[in-house]
């Protein structure tokens, strides 16, 4: 044994064991850096589900406060509101649901002979 460097309990002499102790400080703010960081993505991650549902929760409240002729005019049927908010809403133009929508609350004006009325 060399008694200019004591070995202690741990079986290390001082210099081994000040680097060991080094060793295990960086480790522990590496974790804690990767923790925080992990934290801090959660928390991000939570405000943003809860903006989002707010935001589909407005929507959804604006619509259903919608009398059906609104909601004709802008294309939509009552029944429509939940996959408008969901994002799950696809209806062609020129559909005959959008298109039976619409005409429901505008019909068509009667074709004319061409002569205008005095």
């Amino acid at each position: 044994m060399n008694a200019q460097y004591p070995i202690n309990s741990h079986g290390l002499s001082p210099v081994e064991f000040s680097a060991a102790v080094a060793r295990a400080h960086a480790e522990r703010g590496a974790i804690l850096g990767r923790l925080v960081a992990f934290g801090l993505g959660a928390a991000r991650a939570v405000v943003t589900a809860f903006k989002a549902w707010r935001e589909r929760e407005t929507l959804r409240h604006e619509l259903s406060q919608m009398t059906d002729f609104e909601l004709a005019d802008i294309g939509l049927v009552r029944s429509d509101i939940e996959a408008v908010v969901t994002g799950t809403y696809h209806v062609e133009p020129e559909s005959p649901k959008a298109l039976q929508a619409a005409n429901q609350h505008h019909p068509l004006p009667e074709k004319d002979s061409g002569r205008l009325a005095a």
